[in-house]
């Protein structure tokens, strides 16, 4: 499942545009794309439904689709704990500003990303 995420932070409909034009890319197109919006990037992930997604909704394989990493938290530690959370879910995380892709393949790729956090 492919699901975008944005704010109210004045980047929503780029940010729509985008992943959706991402999403055409795909070559299975039984993949679903839903788009969560979401309160602006100054509260808690933990507060917001960025959290309940990632750990009700979303699974192993997922991607969660972003247009700017900044969408998602505004402090460094968030972010990185944020991330490793996205990794041991195996949640695919994609930049489309910065046309990234983060998906941690092995333990030793987590544990270097556990200790960079």
């Amino acid at each position: 499942m492919i699901i975008t995420y944005i704010t109210n932070d004045g980047q929503a409909e780029k940010a729509l545009v985008e992943a959706y034009a991402y999403a055409m890319t795909r070559q299975d197109e039984a993949r679903f794309v839903t788009c969560i919006e979401d309160s602006a990037p100054t509260d808690d992930w933990h507060n917001r439904q960025l959290f309940d997604m990632v750990n009700d909704i979303m699974k192993v394989g997922d991607e969660l689709v972003v247009y700017d990493a900044s969408s998602l938290g505004l402090v460094e530690e968030e972010l990185q704990e944020l991330f490793v959370h996205l990794a041991l879910k195996g949640i695919v995380l994609h930049v489309l500003k910065y046309k990234m892709k983060m998906r941690v393949r092995t333990w030793d790729a987590m544990y270097a990303m556990m200790e960079a956090a």
